[in-house]
């Protein structure tokens, strides 16, 4: 029983279970969050921490050279295993019970595309598998996580009352196990589904997925000529050409993202709050993505990149160039958490 709740939990946090399209939104009284994942270090700072500068001529996200401390005469440490076993047998009994209840909802089963996960157990068993995929992300990567991505994608999506159903069983039955690794992973899997699934699900005009194209995208971007942020990837963004950035894949993406953030799902943004993420980070991220698309990129709609062709985008319209009916529009400000827009030329009924 324990290696089926583990093979189902784990399928579970890696494919971000999915249920039925159409069923209503959950409207209820969602649980506050009593402990984060980790409680005070930055999102950007936890994403970024070990991460080398790039190349000379090209922004990569490998992991350190691994050779290094051979290099200086040292023997580098053999990673622990992971025992994901121990880790649901350290779980309290109360624990171990709302899991279950999760994994043996009727509804997981009908989202959750068991097979097209398995290839994932071994990633999850090795320690040294995801530093070598993070070697050449974008060659590494999509082979791995390809055939995950088509069968959750050929899922229905998780009902909004399945996943708060699901939270709930975590807050109530794990407040004791807050820290163990599982549970945060799990929080934090459940709490941000909704945008995660989506996010993966999208492809471009190529039929190629979303995040694959942004990540070959990001990952081939010159060095910053000197450090902004980090000197490193964010750096690159930063000075990145826009059309590099701002893609039919990229607005779908963000939208999707803030979208979910405006509506405070899930509590999100008090969730962010308590891994170190306030909410005026938000608001700078807004703030970022306008100067560098134009704030039409964050109109909210979502759009569709696999019909919109990138050469036809004109990103700072956000729209196709043909039904091009905005010029001139200019940054101002932004007031809590709408994106004020002045230009002299700006229709009136532009929302």
């Amino acid at each position: 029983m324990k290696s089926l709740l583990f093979i189902s939990l784990s399928l579970f946090l890696a494919g971000l279970g999915t249920a039925s399209k159409g069923t209503p939104s959950y409207s209820g009284v969602m649980p506050t969050y009593t402990t984060p994942l980790t409680k005070g270090v930055p999102l950007v700072q936890g994403l970024t921490k070990g991460l080398p500068p790039p190349a000379d001529n090209v922004t990569t996200l490998s992991e350190p050279d691994p050779d290094a401390d051979a290099k200086k005469g040292k023997k580098p440490p053999t990673p622990a295993p992971l025992d994901p076993i121990k880790l649901i047998e350290s779980l309290s009994p109360t624990c171990q019970a709302a899991l279950l209840s999760i994994v043996a909802n009727p509804e997981f089963f009908e989202c959750v595309p068991i097979p097209a996960f398995l290839p994932l157990l071994p990633v999850l068993a090795d320690p040294t598998a995801i530093p070598k995929l993070l070697q050449d992300p974008a060659k590494n990567i999509p082979p791995v996580l390809g055939p995950v991505f088509d069968g959750i994608c050929a899922a229905p999506k998780c009902s909004d009352k399945g996943v708060a159903t699901s939270l709930k069983a975590l807050n109530d039955g794990c407040k004791a196990d807050e820290k163990n690794l599982l549970i945060e992973i799990a929080t934090a899997v459940v709490t941000f589904y909704s945008p995660i699934r989506d996010t993966i699900c999208f492809k471009d005009t190529k039929k190629e997925y979303c995040v694959f194209e942004t990540l070959d995208k990001v990952t081939a971007l010159p060095k910053p000529p000197f450090k902004l942020i980090d000197g490193g990837l964010i750096d690159s963004i930063a000075f990145a050409e826009p059309k590099e950035i701002c893609t039919p894949c990229n607005k779908a993406i963000i939208n999707t993202i803030f979208n979910f953030l405006n509506a405070d799902t899930n509590h999100s943004v008090e969730y962010l709050g308590q891994l170190g993420v306030p909410p005026l980070f938000i608001q700078v991220g807004k703030l970022i993505v306008g100067l560098k698309c134009g704030f039409q990129f964050l109109d909210g709609k979502v759009g569709n990149p696999e019909d919109t062709d990138p050469e036809d985008f004109n990103y700072q319209l956000a729209q196709p160039t043909g039904d091009s009916s905005i010029k001139g529009v200019s940054l101002t400000t932004m007031i809590d958490e709408d994106v004020v827009l002045e230009s002299s030329s700006c229709r009136k009924d532009f929302y």
